[in-house]
């Protein structure tokens, strides 16, 4: 959820509360002060809901959130295990400040970025890499604990690890497709399931056809799809709406609001990575169409990064810098691809069902022999969905063209921000750089 914690000697200035109020999810509501702590005060908007001295999220459908709570006259914070949401802290005169957003830091005090040669170098980074000069992260599943004049991080960052490449006669499918049920188990929607429709984000390909299949066993589901002046994922998608008998809606990506919404999303998850800020761009349209048809809505997205279908995409492979599926999932720890506020900005919970440990370790232990077989990418995926009888043969082991080229998003983004190709991910970082430098209310620090 959405908050600020403060030491309780600052007061906030009119013109900070005014600042303030347009940095804190969903941005367009002035934030109040939920929680007072013995040095602290948290300040949150509609999004964080105080219960018997915690916070908790009014949008609970996603893995990305925070546990917030007093220990004696300590104030800790536990952050999600897969950083799919960051935390930032930074010291003031006399205590500290912490929020998941450093756009609402910087409305009390500096952030600025890093030079733009740290923020472009490609390859791996730490887990507790911080894109900002003034700011300290706190590593994915550990703890802040802020005790009188100290803020220590607790517990330890999850380390994934690939299985080996064994002969063991293990049914990989029926392992992974019962992890994948588990990750969305019957009647985890909640009652609004029953009331209205789930949201489904669709191209017709396995990885939201996963998404979709679980989300139907619950209820009625409406499906969103994609298109742009330069390509479209609606036949596909239509094949699966139909057969999963789903409220089937096509949304098409308009030229006119494309690079406001590019910078929206640039802004609102912090973004500072081109490919990152391109597909948030797709996925926020989406979003959009889906807003006042359901208030919760399930993806596919992951399942490239963990069945070894990015490895096979140059174009992505040259702009990471990176070698292996572990490297890829690590990165998304500071992309900000995964952080909530672009959905949550627009009043919806997103449940990302292949980003839940359990999927993760399922997935790496696979022998990545059985992830392309006979040249059919994710086969050991779509092989899954059969065996737990979620899809049908034919439906399962469709073909289909990742999101970004499916949708011609790449080259219709790259021809609004004026850039040659549609893989001009360095240039797309370079203005991604300059929209978030501009909402940290600086610009970046010199190389």
């Amino acid at each position: 959820m959405p908050f600020l914690v403060l030491p309780n000697t600052v007061s906030l200035s009119e013109a900070q509360l005014t600042r303030l109020g347009g940095r804190l999810c969903p941005y367009s509501e002035p934030p109040r002060q939920v929680l007072q702590h013995v040095r602290y005060d948290i300040w949150a908007t509609s999004l964080a809901v105080p219960q018997q001295g915690l916070l908790e999220n009014r949008l609970s459908g996603g893995t990305a959130d925070f546990a917030v709570s007093f220990e004696g006259d300590d104030l800790v914070i536990t952050t999600d295990p897969l950083g799919t949401c960051p935390l930032w802290y930074a010291r003031l005169a006399d205590a500290w400040v912490v929020s998941p957003e450093a756009k609402a830091i910087a409305a009390v005090t500096r952030v600025t970025l890093r030079p733009e040669q740290d923020l472009l170098a490609a390859g791996p980074r730490e887990p507790a890499w911080t894109p900002f000069v003034e700011l300290m992260r706190v590593p994915p599943g550990c703890s802040l604990r802020l005790s009188a004049e100290q803020a220590v991080t607790e517990g330890a960052c999850a380390v994934f690890r690939l299985g080996t490449e064994d002969d063991s006669a293990e049914d990989w499918s029926q392992r992974l497709g019962e992890a994948l049920v588990q990750a969305l188990p019957r009647d985890s929607l909640g009652p609004d399931a029953l009331r209205e429709a789930t949201g489904a984000l669709v191209s017709g390909g396995i990885d939201s056809a996963w998404a979709c299949a679980l989300a139907r066993r619950q209820g009625q589901v409406a499906t969103f799809t994609l298109g742009t002046d330069y390509g479209d994922e609606f036949e596909g998608a239509r094949t699966l709406a139909q057969a999963l008998d789903t409220q089937h809606h096509e949304e098409q990506l308009q030229r006119s609001v494309v690079r406001s919404e590019f910078q929206s999303v640039v802004e609102q998850n912090e973004v500072f990575d081109g490919l990152t800020a391109e597909i948030l761009l797709q996925l926020s349209a989406l979003y959009g169409a889906a807003r006042g048809h359901c208030s919760h809505v399930v993806t596919g997205y992951g399942s490239d990064l963990l069945f070894d279908g990015m490895l096979k995409h140059a174009a992505y492979m040259d702009a990471v810098g990176l070698e292996i599926t572990t490297e890829l999932i690590e990165r998304t720890r500071w992309t900000g691809e995964l952080s909530p506020f672009v959905h949550w900005s627009r009043g919806i919970a997103v449940t990302h069902v292949f980003w839940n440990p359990v999927v993760i370790e399922a997935a790496l232990r696979i022998p990545r022999r059985l992830c392309c077989v006979d040249g059919i990418e994710k086969h050991v995926l779509r092989e899954a969905a059969v065996r737990v009888g979620l899809l049908d043969r034919q439906l399962a082991f469709r073909p289909k063209l990742g999101m970004t080229d499916g949708t011609g998003a790449n080259r219709l983004l790259s021809e609004e921000l004026g850039l040659a190709t549609p893989h001009g991910y360095r240039d797309k970082s370079l203005v991604c750089i300059e929209s978030l430098s501009g909402v940290l209310g600086s610009s970046s620090s010199p190389a």
